[in-house]
């Protein structure tokens, strides 16, 4: 049976294992995922329990190790504030009572490949509950091999990484030090079991997590990978646009304006109107900076991220409450001319008023919702018949809920969610964080 944590109109939060819970929803329940799985070796969640040994240890090891010292700085980076006052757990055995631990979280296995593995299938019961028109966003950072160190150490002082106090490089294939190449790996698992592969977007950081390293670059990007089950599928591009560029200009000889629609040549007429007025497509690389959560939870997703990948995901105006189809977006293309002067590098000088070129263009604006089905019913109130059902807020599922960052956005967007986390007191975060949002409060 399953166990929920919240059990509102539009949130519904399950407490267990992933693999559990996902078998027990329902299939093509949900219009789209939004996700960031725990990464592979980075963190112990404090999930885990365990069996025989000494009851009084606290089964941590020592983290502070040195060969020559016997005392290690961990970076703050890498290790959670409380794993560094008390030590990191260990992963299997005790190292100290050998206790066995028992836990079912994910990304503490022994290798990227056991890991790949588990990931694809989560993903395959992700697959079955999402729509077939659905889509995917699935956010997952890389790692660094390490090399070998007593048990209980982590033994990578200028690529800290992991957790996994017991791996050995070799044990994978990879070299002390190596970039692991984790998020490709998984995408490349993901499309040989069924997904379509249809984009890769960079999360460049602004404010990165300080690195204590001095032979490589600071970390200051992760990827976010668009899925689908199919080649065709719900996506919103005007949702996520972006502001249309300036006009290319030489330098002394400004145009009038450098917004589009302007008249740029003196003629009176607006005269640079190219591109859509909702703004350019989104570009693959997004400017997001992280987030700090005041609450015991220290890999939360930044909210513009998640903002981005819902609206694009789901509809704003929602969805038929009959076949879960999602309403779309229409919008009024108004072909027209425009003149556009030459770049000085191919004029060989500067911008001169009166002498352009004319181009074809097309003005997109939004001009409101349409159902994205053929169901259709009689409308009690008025007796019309064959008129389509009054839309639902679309459902955002996210199968690592954490600190409920995707159900907060979901609420604020109006849109529906269901969650899944392993550990209770995260569940707990989520619940606090969005009880004052209810959309049917």
């Amino acid at each position: 049976m399953l166990t929920r944590a919240v059990s509102d109109p539009d949130f519904t939060l399950y407490v267990g294992d992933v693999r559990d819970v996902l078998t027990e929803l329902p299939a093509e329940s949900v219009q789209c995922v939004v996700t960031s799985p725990p990464y592979w070796g980075l963190r112990d969640y404090g999930t885990g329990t365990w069996a025989g040994g000494d009851p009084e240890c606290d089964h941590r090891a020592n983290d502070r190790f040195s060969s020559k010292t016997g005392l290690r700085d961990v970076t703050r980076a890498t290790v959670l504030v409380e794993q560094e006052a008390k030590g990191t757990p260990y992963r299997d055995v005790c190292g100290r009572c050998g206790a066995q631990r028992q836990d079912s979280q994910l990304g503490l296995e022994s290798t990227p490949g056991e890991y790949v593995a588990q990931m694809v299938a989560v993903f395959a019961q992700v697959r079955r509950v999402l729509r077939k028109d659905g889509v995917c966003w699935l956010n997952i950072g890389d790692t660094y091999s390490q090399g070998g160190g007593p048990p209980g150490s982590s033994k990578q002082a200028s690529n800290a990484g992991s957790l996994d106090t017991s791996r050995r490089a070799a044990d994978f294939g990879a070299k002390p030090k190596d970039l692991v190449g984790i998020p490709w790996m998984l995408a490349f698992a993901l499309r040989a079991d069924g997904w379509y592969l249809r984009s890769e977007v960079i999360w460049a950081k602004p404010n990165p997590m300080p690195e204590s390293v001095v032979d490589r670059p600071t970390k200051a990007h992760e990827q976010v990978f668009l899925l689908t089950r199919s080649p065709r599928y719900f996506y919103d591009v005007d949702a996520i646009r972006e502001p249309l560029a300036v006009a290319l200009h030489a330098p002394g000889n400004r145009p009038r304006s450098t917004v589009f629609g302007q008249d740029f040549d003196g003629d009176g007429r607006s005269d640079a109107v190219w591109g859509s007025t909702l703004g350019r497509n989104a570009r693959s690389v997004w400017e997001i900076a992280t987030e700090a959560y005041p609450d015991a939870h220290f890999a939360t997703f930044p909210t513009e991220l998640a903002r981005r990948c819902i609206v694009a995901g789901t509809s704003e105006r929602g969805c038929c409450p009959v076949c879960g189809t999602c309403w779309t977006r229409v919008v009024e293309r108004q072909a027209s001319n425009h003149k556009a002067f030459d770049h000085p590098a191919r004029t060989g000088g500067a911008i001169s008023g009166g002498v352009g070129r004319n181009f074809p263009d097309v003005e997109l604006r939004s001009v409101g919702w349409s159902p994205g089905c053929a169901c259709v019913c009689t409308v009690v109130e008025t007796g019309e018949v064959d008129q389509p059902y009054d839309p639902v807020p679309c459902t955002v599922l996210d199968p690592f809920m954490g600190s409920g960052t995707v159900a907060h956005v979901a609420r604020t967007l109006g849109r529906r969610s269901v969650g899944v986390d392993l550990n209770p007191s995260y569940a707990q975060l989520a619940s606090d964080r969005t009880a004052q949002l209810s959309l049917f409060a």
